[in-house]
């Protein structure tokens, strides 16, 4: 019983502790420069901003997340260049080759997400030949 009343004391005192990622705003909404970017997602409203918004995706991506990008080793496979080359796919569909963002704006673009090596083999089987992948999600409606 004491140890209950502990760990519940604990609990309590955690949860009162945490801190709250939403600023004193009107209706609790975040504010601008505390909303946290995530490094594996690129949001839409990133996308849209003016200072990106008129650039080609590949350019746009490269100032949003350079991390997307960086060079990588190999990780076992007989072809060094390999696991270094990112791939890209649209809507989930077949991968393509990093270029495409050249001929790609950000215009229709709801989400960007980067999967890793690991992750894009769960995705895209072999065909991900070990690369990390770029998936751009376009809005349906459009």
């Amino acid at each position: 019983m004491t140890t209950r009343l502990c760990l519940a004391a604990l609990l309590v005192v955690a949860v009162s502790c945490g801190g709250s990622s939403t600023a004193s705003t009107p209706g609790g909404a975040p504010s601008p420069s505390r909303t946290s970017k995530s490094s594996t997602v690129i949001s839409q409203a990133e996308l849209q901003d003016p200072v990106v918004i008129s650039k080609d995706a590949l350019s746009a991506l490269r100032s949003l997340r350079p991390n997307f990008f960086a060079q990588r080793g190999p990780t076992g496979s007989s072809d060094p260049r390999a696991s270094e080359q990112v791939m890209v796919s649209y809507d989930f569909g077949p991968l393509q080759d990093v270029s495409t963002l050249k001929t790609t704006n950000t215009m229709g673009l709801v989400e960007v997400r980067y999967l890793k090596a690991d992750e894009a083999a769960l995705r895209f089987g072999l065909n991900a030949n070990g690369a990390p992948v770029i998936v751009l999600l376009h809005n349906k409606n459009q």
